[in-house]
């Protein structure tokens, strides 16, 4: 099983707020950062989840359900 999450860091050299998501493996704690971007949405989020499944297809880890 595994959680998607969003935190946020405020950067002081740009003077913008960052936005970074992760995924964390309830099973094995590991977390995954998926990306950072400075506007977050359902599409982008969606985008990156997908982007993980196909890295874990494409290194031939399968998913346990």
């Amino acid at each position: 099983m595994r959680a998607i999450g969003v935190f946020h860091v405020d950067c002081g050299f740009c003077l913008t707020r960052l936005y970074a998501a992760f995924v964390i493996g309830h099973r094995t704690r590991r977390v995954h950062l998926l990306g950072v971007t400075r506007y977050p949405d359902g599409a982008r989020l969606t985008q990156l989840a997908r982007d993980l499944t196909a890295d874990r297809e494409e290194a031939g880890i399968g998913s346990r359900v």
